[in-house]
């Protein structure tokens, strides 16, 4: 967790309701330092705007929002990022999938079904069941 082992590329912790936002938008994220040692190589990196997409791809952003139960997805890029996630998968031992109904215990799971009821989550589970 050091930035010093690796100065070209230092942590940063962004919550993701924040980075999720950024990226639904395509609004850059300004980066402010708050920590009060002076690294080169943060203050090259605070102080400037960075694209989302250069910290989170929207497949890890659909997991996120799939696992901390959300049922609505801003972009087509996300919707589609969730369905290749529960889509069907040829392995070398037979076709392997999420059934869809799993997702919706996902959502159950944190407390958020009542967010589930046309949602753009069950919308993709039925698609997905129709593939199947």
């Amino acid at each position: 967790w050091n930035s010093e082992s690796n100065p070209a590329r230092p942590h940063i912790f962004l919550h993701s309701s924040f980075l999720r936002q950024s990226l639904d938008n395509m609004n850059a994220i300004p980066l402010q330092c708050t920590l009060q040692k002076k690294d080169s190589a943060l203050n090259n990196l605070f102080g400037r705007r960075i694209g989302a997409r250069d910290v989170i791809s929207d497949d890890s952003m659909a997991s996120l929002q799939l696992f901390a139960g959300e049922s609505t997805y801003a972009t087509e890029e996300r919707k589609e990022a969730l369905m290749s996630l529960l889509r069907v998968r040829q392995t070398k031992e037979g076709a392997t999938c999420c059934p869809p109904t799993e997702a919706g215990r996902i959502v159950e799971m944190r407390g958020l079904g009542k967010t589930y009821p046309y949602s753009d989550l069950e919308a993709l589970c039925e698609k997905l069941l129709f593939e199947l």
